[in-house]
C-alpha cells in the first residue's frame, strides 16, 4: 500500500511560537515547520542544561494499533519485549526489515490490553499494515490528533509543581499519567532525554495552545524558556543520541542498499532484546556479523563546523562525518561519524579532514579526533546538573552547530 505525500503545515502550537521566533528561523521536521531559534542558540542551551526550557515536540508520526491480536503484532513489529507494559507504560525500540536493517527508531505507548500506539519520526503506516496482515487487529494513523510538548532541564519539576501536576514528578522513566485541570486533559511521560530532567506533555491538538499558555504561566517563576531545535540538536550529539534522516536513513529509503544499518551498527544493540521470540529481523539479527562500518562517536580537538568531513587514519580515508557540535558545557567539539570498524581497533590516531573555509587557514593535516566513550560524557553532564549554582557561572561561549 502507497502512503499520499506529506503536505508540509504549522505545527498545532504555531499560534504561540511564531510570535516567540525573533529570529525568523525554521525548520522542517516530520511534517512540521518548527522553530530553529527563537532568539538566542546560548540562552536556549543553556536553559535545558542549567534553567528550564519549554519545546514543541508535536514532530511526530503516529499508528494506533488496536484489536485482540493488537499485542501480538506490536510484538512482531519491534525488537523490545511490550508485553510487560502496563497501561500508560512505554519504552524506547527499533524496528527492521527481514535482513536486521533499521527501518525507524520510536516508542511504543501501551494504552490498554487491545491498544497500543507507535510514535516516530518516520511514516511507517505502510509497512506496519504489511507486517501485521492476517492478524486480527486494525492499524489507524492518527498523526496530528495530538500535539506534544516537551519540559526539559533541572526545573521541570518545580514548573511541574507550579501546574498543579506535582504527581507526575514521581514518574519512572517510560511511565506517563492522565491529568486534568480547568477544562485541559493532558498525558504527562518522564522521558529519558539528553541528560537533563524531561518530561513530555500530550494535548489534543486543538488544545495544543491552551497548554503551552498555562506551562509557560506556570514556569514564569521558574525562568522558564521557549527552545527551539538547534539548542536541541545540541544536546542530543552532546547524549550521542543518532538521528534518523540526519546520522542515518531508514532501511527502506537506503541507496545503496548497503548503506542501511543494523542497531549494533548505529550503537543501539541495547534497544533489541536477545531473548525475545519471533520478530521481523530476529533471524537475520542472531546471525549477523560484527559490522564493518559503525556509527561512532567522536570527539574534536578543534572549533567547529564539523560536516562536511572525511575521517583519516594515517593518509587513508577510513569515515565521514554526519553531524557534530561544539559542546559548551564539555568545552569540546563532538561529531558523529561513519567509520570502518577496524580503523577503531588499532591505536594510530584518527583526524578529521574539513573542506577549506573561506577566510580560515588550511588544515593540510586534520584536526585531532577519538572515539568517546558515552558513559563518560552522560556522567560529565549529570555531574554539572547536580553542582549547578548562580545563572551564568562556568559558562562556555557558544559556536556554531552544523549538521
Amino acid at each position: 500500500m502507497s502512503e499520499p505525500a506529506i503536505l508540509v503545515q504549522p505545527s498545532p502550537l504555531h499560534t504561540r511560537t511564531a510570535p516567540l521566533c525573533l529570529t525568523n528561523c525554521w525548520v522542517q521536521d516530520a511534517r512540521l515547520t518548527l522553530v530553529d531559534v527563537y532568539r538566542s542558540l546560548d540562552e536556549e542551551y543553556w536553559a535545558l542544561r542549567e534553567g528550564v526550557g519549554l519545546f514543541d515536540a508535536s514532530a511526530f508520526f503516529a499508528y494506533r494499533i488496536s484489536g485482540p491480536d493488537a499485542l501480538a503484532g506490536v510484538e512482531h513489529l519491534v525488537t523490545r519485549q511490550v508485553a510487560h507494559l502496563a497501561p500508560g507504560a512505554f519504552t524506547q525500540t527499533v524496528w527492521c526489515d527481514d535482513y536486521g536493517h533499521v527501518i525507524g527508531v520510536g516508542r511504543v505507548l501501551c494504552i490498554d490490553a487491545e491498544t497500543y500506539e507507535l510514535q516516530t519520526r518516520a511514516r511507517a503506516l505502510a509497512w506496519i499494515e504489511d507486517t501485521v496482515a492476517g492478524l486480527r487487529c486494525r492499524v489507524d494513523e492518527t498523526t496530528g490528533a495530538d500535539a506534544g510538548l516537551g519540559l526539559v532541564g533541572p526545573r521541570a519539576s518545580s514548573v511541574l509543581d507550579h501546574l498543579g501536576a506535582k504527581a507526575a514528578i514521581a514518574l519512572a522513566s517510560g511511565q506517563t499519567m492522565a491529568w486534568e485541570t480547568k477544562g485541559l486533559s493532558l498525558r504527562i511521560g518522564r522521558m529519558g532525554s539528553c541528560g537533563s530532567p524531561a518530561f513530555r506533555l500530550w494535548v489534543k491538538a486543538a488544545d495544543a495552545p491552551l497548554a503551552w499558555d498555562r506551562v509557560m504561566a506556570a514556569g514564569a517563576e521558574e525562568g522558564l524558556k521557549p527552545v527551539g531545535a538547534r539548542a536541541r540538536e545540541l544536546a542530543r550529539i552532546e547524549a550521542g543520541l543518532p538521528r534518523l534522516g540526519v546520522d542515518f536513513v531508514s532501511a527502506l529509503e537506503a541507496v545503496p542498499w548497503s548503506s542501511a544499518a543494523t542497531p549494533a551498527a548505529l550503537g543501539l544493540a541495547t534497544l533489541v532484546d536477545d531473548g525475545k521470540g519471533l520478530f521481523v529481523g530476529r533471524t537475520a539479527l542472531r546471525r549477523a556479523p560484527e559490522p564493518s562500518q559503525v556509527l561512532a562517536r567522536l570527539q574534536v580537538e578543534a572549533e567547529g563546523p564539523y560536516a562536511p568531513a572525511f575521517i583519516l587514519k594515517g593518509a587513508r580515508p577510513v569515515g565521514f562525518v554526519t553531524s557534530g557540535a561544539w559542546s559548551p558545557l564539555m568545552g569540546a567539539g563532538f561529531a558523529f561519524a561513519w567509520v570502518e570498524a577496524e580503523a577503531l581497533a588499532v591505536t594510530q590516531p584518527l583526524r578529521l579532514m574539513r573542506p577549506p573555509r573561506l577566510g580560515q587557514p588550511l588544515e593540510p593535516n586534520g584536526v585531532p579526533c577519538a572515539v568517546r566513550d558515552d558513559a563518560a560524557v552522560g556522567d560529565a553532564i549529570r555531574t554539572h546538573l547536580d553542582t549547578v549554582q548562580s545563572e551564568g557561572d562556568g559558562r562556555v561561549p557558544l559556536l556554531a552547530l552544523n549538521s
